[in-house]
């Protein structure tokens, strides 16, 4: 751990105490010849009171640090990272230590020259075509026994009341083993993501035969909570069914409020159920294994 001395001197009206300026584990880099190489490092400690005096603590990867220079006499120039570091550091470290060689979609994200995304491997080579059940997205009877992978012959975008774009990204979303839906603000991404999420669980007996969950990830709690309260209304789900992982959950939904994974672990203990809990995460261990294999 180094104690580094920057220069306060432009900083005169930072309020220190309320912001989020070099906090325990934000992420900084350090550059004596104006960023051609850098030196990355975190805050390892800081106080209001060294901070205001231009003092901070920093550590260093003993692998980072061939560009280092601790001579009081160079001076370096510290940028630091708007994002916060710890909320990323494990996620990157677990990538770092997936091999090399068993990355999950490498030839799709990596863009190792595949011109085509093949189907889910759990709708092919069936005795039949798989057929899924479109009435909860049409409303009615219609469309209760279709070829998921015919594309002519699913109800069409008018009777599942969507736009072409949205009906284009249902479509390779459902028959496709990898997709990346994108958009600005308002054109409906959360609204076609409730339309899949609900279609693969009313049709889940083609896919989910060991208790395998769907992982629902979002950038931020809010946009988690709303995500969720809209599957709770379109899926009809209950606590045990839907597990919301992380804290800071501001939502008002009865539902999702006891659908905590503290709530439900309290819940199985009180009905006596505890042991089917344990066995998701055993089954996650399995499923990782496989991936290994």
């Amino acid at each position: 751990m180094h104690r580094v001395q920057f220069d306060v001197s432009r900083l005169r009206g930072v309020r220190w105490e309320n912001g989020k300026r070099l906090k325990y584990c934000s992420l900084v880099a350090l550059s004596s010849d104006g960023f051609t190489t850098a030196v990355v490092g975190t805050v390892a400690s800081s106080s209001t009171e060294e901070l205001r005096n231009g003092y901070v603590h920093l550590s260093f990867d003993e692998k980072n640090t061939d560009n280092l220079d601790i001579s009081p006499f160079v001076p370096y120039t510290m940028a630091e990272s708007t994002a916060y570091y710890e909320a990323y550091r494990h996620v990157l470290d677990g990538l770092q230590n997936i091999p090399h060689d068993k990355l999950p979609f490498e030839q799709y994200i990596l863009n190792k020259g595949t011109s085509s995304v093949k189907s889910p491997r759990y709708l092919l080579n069936r005795m039949r075509p798989v057929s899924y059940d479109f009435s909860c997205l049409t409303g009615d009877r219609l469309g209760r026994d279709v070829p998921v992978l015919d594309l002519q012959c699913w109800p069409t975008a008018q009777q599942l009341q969507l736009d072409d774009s949205q009906y284009s990204s249902l479509k390779t979303a459902i028959t496709k083993e990898f997709v990346a839906i994108q958009g600005p603000p308002g054109t409906g991404k959360t609204f076609i993501g409730l339309k899949i999420v609900q279609l693969l669980l009313t049709n889940s007996i083609w896919w989910d035969f060991d208790g395998s969950p769907i992982l629902v990830v979002c950038y931020t709690n809010h946009a988690l909570d709303q995500f969720l309260e809209g599957l709770i209304k379109v899926c009809d789900l209950e606590p045990g069914q839907l597990i919301r992982v992380g804290g800071n959950s501001k939502s008002e939904n009865k539902t999702l409020k006891n659908c905590g994974l503290v709530d439900v672990k309290r819940s199985l203990k009180r009905d006596g159920r505890l042991r089917s809990f344990r066995q998701v995460g055993k089954r996650a261990k399995e499923i990782v294994d496989e991936m290994d294999d």
